[in-house]
């Protein structure tokens, strides 16, 4: 006679403190590392993935490699998201920076790509931007600051730890690449190649307010744009046109 199987009281499911549930389609959000299960997603997860569901990225400490996937791919990604959609109805990307910079030719990568994003990036500074980080907001399709976020650009500092017959090489190069640096940011503001090249041996520091003439800033946050309309797209029933100031100007 078959034994009847013993009744076990399940109790409610609790998720542990720290951690949050999400959905499987935001566990599929989150990018590389291991397999890990949904308990394991803390609070800073689940805002990395709502700030990728609002295309909202972070330049906000030094420009190394891990920019490679936290910000060059996920660029390129977004990009993919939108082949086929005319620009000008692609829901722009929201870059924040606050760096003092970092490596020059992993800087000059994420450069290349907002240069060659079809999908508007609009730059965001509400801290600092210096070095690299200058270059980087610089390219960006349309510029925004708080009057008093600090700017600074000089040329590029190396450290090479290897003969002294390749440091020579390297120092060949460097000024190779602190040249297409300077036509990156020329390009896209009144700052001439000459201007740049001269002063390129000291910091020059700006406040956001004194670049708007220079071309470098589009607007000033909380003059020109208020805070909530550069982020009004996270509003379900409110677009953002803050991609719009630089071609009312």
């Amino acid at each position: 006679m078959p034994r009847k199987k013993q009744e076990v009281e399940v109790e409610e499911f609790q998720i542990p403190e720290g951690c949050v549930e999400i959905s499987p389609e935001q566990f599929a959000e989150l990018q590389g590392g291991n397999m890990q299960t949904i308990l394991s997603i803390g609070l800073a997860e689940r805002l990395w993935i709502e700030d990728r569901h609002d295309r909202i990225l972070y330049l906000d400490g030094e420009i190394d490699s891990e920019i490679l996937h936290k910000l060059i791919m996920q660029i390129a990604k977004i990009n993919g998201e939108d082949y086929g959609i005319p620009s000008e109805e692609r829901v722009p990307i929201t870059l924040i920076i606050n760096s003092n910079g970092g490596e020059d030719i992993i800087g000059m990568a994420l450069v290349n790509v907002i240069q060659t994003s079809a999908t508007p990036v609009i730059g965001v500074c509400l801290g600092l931007c210096a070095s690299m980080a200058f270059g980087i907001f610089a390219v960006c399709h349309t510029r925004l600051a708080v009057k008093d976020a600090v700017f600074m650009v000089h040329d590029g500092s190396i450290y090479v730890a290897d003969n002294v017959t390749k440091v020579k090489d390297y120092m060949k190069f460097q000024p190779k690449l602190d040249e297409r640096y300077n036509r990156a940011i020329a390009s896209r503001t009144k700052f001439t190649m000459k201007e740049l090249d001269e002063s390129s041996p000291h910091d020059n520091w700006f406040f956001a307010d004194e670049l708007v003439d220079m071309g470098m800033v589009d607007g000033i946050i909380g003059q020109d744009v208020g805070l909530e309309e550069v982020f009004a797209f996270m509003s379900e029933n409110v677009g953002c046109d803050c991609e719009e100031v630089e071609d009312e100007e």
